[in-house]
């Protein structure tokens, strides 16, 4: 992508070498694979200003919740891969999303397949942006594939779902744990401090109720309670391991790091059942039909709201 920076449209906006780093930014291709189907987005001025105001959101929110060094687990616009989706008929796709991780180095992207209209700064991206980052922060682990002798897997935080080349049998590659979306949609509410609706009703539904009833036993506030949570998954600090251990026993802990969902979402009673485990099931009810209501599901001290989404 050439840019002439006499007329083109950075040049009132940045100085001679600031458009000249844009361009060098603009002009990297790197190796993501792009669904079939799907194009690359070329990052206007516009699109990077929106970017990089989302990654200043995400940063100061993950300072609240006790990151030290938040921008550096953050990733650098070059890192941020936007595509068009493909148009089916009228109906317009909503925005999805997705990590990429190149290779044993743990090269990571993050991936936003923009809704259809292809408008960077709208909500629906933006609200799936926020909640890729919440995958995105999660350490990487490598371990030698199974399959593919010289292959490496990656599982992210403590996720346990590696991974897994197109040898691995279908079933092994779709299946994750239970970590990673019910905290991610909660981060992504938590920054958006409005109403949004989840594609993961059970297992955001769960982590909410889990939230509040181990912040009530270890008599903490809730969001301190989400922190732990998510930071130590985030950052790979056992520690949350231990502490949950102590306080619902080994079998609790022990559903919570096994249990298994199909493509992120929840395998029937997988979710009620980690929650019946810790003798919270009745709270994780409630919120299931709070979350499926018209007002959807929220605790106290997070601003966002959680509903089910109406493409469910």
């Amino acid at each position: 992508m050439s840019i002439n920076l006499e007329s083109n449209q950075f040049s009132s906006k940045y100085s001679e070498q600031e458009a000249k780093d844009i361009q060098e930014m603009l002009s990297k291709n790197p190796e993501v694979e792009i669904p079939e189907g799907y194009t690359e987005h070329v990052k206007t001025s516009e699109d990077i200003e929106t970017i990089k105001s989302w990654l200043d959101i995400a940063s100061n929110k993950l300072k609240e919740l006790g990151f030290s060094n938040p921008i550096s687990s953050l990733p650098p616009i070059e890192k941020i891969i936007l595509t068009d989706q493909p148009v089916d008929g009228d109906e317009a796709m909503n925005a999805t999303g997705g990590i990429v991780t190149r290779d044993s180095n743990q090269v990571k992207y993050l991936r936003l397949d923009l809704h259809a209209d292809s408008n960077v700064s709208l909500e629906e991206n933006k609200r799936v942006f926020f909640h890729e980052i919440g995958h995105y922060i999660a350490i990487s682990k490598i371990r030698r594939s199974i399959y593919e002798e010289n292959d490496v897997v990656i599982d992210e935080g403590f996720q346990h779902r590696p991974d897994l080349p197109e040898s691995a049998p279908v079933k092994e590659r779709l299946e994750k744990g239970v970590w990673e979306e019910g905290l991610s949609e909660i981060f992504s509410a938590y920054c958006m401090e409005r109403t949004i609706e989840t594609p993961y009703p059970d297992q955001t539904a769960f982590f909410i109720s889990f939230i509040e009833d181990y912040a009530e036993k270890a008599r903490i506030t809730n969001v301190e309670a989400f922190s732990n949570l998510f930071k130590d998954k985030s950052e790979l600090n056992y520690d949350i391991q231990r502490a949950l251990r102590d306080i619902y026993g080994t079998e609790f802990v022990k559903l919570l790091n096994t249990s298994k969902t199909f493509l992120g979402y929840s395998l029937p009673n997988a979710m009620v059942g980690i929650a019946k485990s810790g003798n919270f099931e009745h709270a994780y009810n409630t919120k299931i039909l709070e979350i499926n209501s018209d007002s959807g599901a929220t605790f106290t001290g997070l601003k966002g709201i959680v509903k089910v989404s109406q493409n469910n």
